[in-house]
């Protein structure tokens, strides 16, 4: 399997794919009873408080998974160039989840919330709800997705070529 496949793989199965059936199952938990129309202030709390829990599990869950993934599949880093964000996160997964969260709740807050009610959206249909909430859950569950992928990719990277160092190291003293 290519980088490229496995990368587009992973973030839709193990984001956007998730997030969207969770996203849409709260929605329509949240807002079963509403007839006719929902306010925008409603759904946007709704919003805000599913991309919460997107910005602090997503990272956790992707640190943990990704890995093992990339061990299943054997795949070939040996040739790739680092990604812009390997100068961007500390190495540590506990703070990378951290910055992650913010910049979701930043990104969703300014994007997905203020936004839309700078430009008037108050009164809205519950179809409008919904696809507000799905496209923001895939827009978000890429972008945090693609980091972690590659962030994981950098990481995997790295210990390859310290193992590869190790046995050079290993051969040369025998």
């Amino acid at each position: 399997m290519t980088i490229n496949r496995f990368r587009f793989k992973k973030m839709m199965t193990d984001f956007v794919i998730i997030n969207i059936v969770l996203n849409g199952a709260f929605y329509i938990i949240n807002f079963r009873n509403y007839t006719g129309t929902v306010t925008f202030d409603a759904v946007s709390t709704d919003l805000f408080m599913g991309l919460v829990l997107l910005g602090i599990f997503c990272p956790a869950a992707g640190f943990v998974n990704i890995p093992k993934a990339i061990n299943k599949n054997a795949l070939d880093v040996s040739t790739r160039k680092k990604s812009f964000f390997n100068h961007w996160f500390p190495h540590n997964n506990i703070l990378r989840s951290l910055i992650l969260t913010v910049f979701t709740v930043v990104f969703s807050l300014v994007f997905f919330i203020v936004l839309p009610n700078v430009l008037g959206l108050d009164i809205i249909n519950h179809a409008i709800g919904f696809s507000i909430k799905v496209i923001t859950a895939i827009v978000m569950s890429a972008i945090v997705g693609y980091v972690v992928i590659e962030l994981t990719l950098d990481d995997y990277q790295e210990t390859m070529s310290l193992k590869e160092r190790h046995c050079e190291l290993e051969k040369r003293t025998i």
